[in-house]
């Protein structure tokens, strides 16, 4: 368990550090999460995880940083702001 859970928070980051321009994890933002989806789902370079990987990975990053907000007792804003959120498994699907 502590291999995927590594594993998947290292992707992020080092998806944000190369891809996205050297940014650290406080200064991931709803765009960064966004950009990273699109590379590891859509883009054909990317990855192309499926979406029960996808749904595992997404939610270890949005539990890293819930978990780095509590713990936190002077949260710099971008933090909360670029806490990563699960989209609902039902958005963006056709028909729906």
């Amino acid at each position: 368990m502590y291999q995927t859970v590594t594993r998947d928070l290292r992707t992020f980051f080092d998806f944000l550090w190369f891809a996205r321009g050297g940014l650290g994890r406080r200064d991931a933002t709803s765009d960064d999460r966004a950009a990273y989806e699109w590379w590891r789902r859509r883009d054909e370079r990317g990855p192309r995880l499926e979406d029960g990987s996808w749904h595992r990975e997404v939610s270890t990053v949005n539990q890293f940083y819930l978990w780095a907000i509590d713990r936190t007792s002077a949260v710099p804003g971008d933090l909360r702001c670029g806490r990563c959120r699960q989209r609902s498994h039902t958005q963006g699907r056709a028909g729906t």
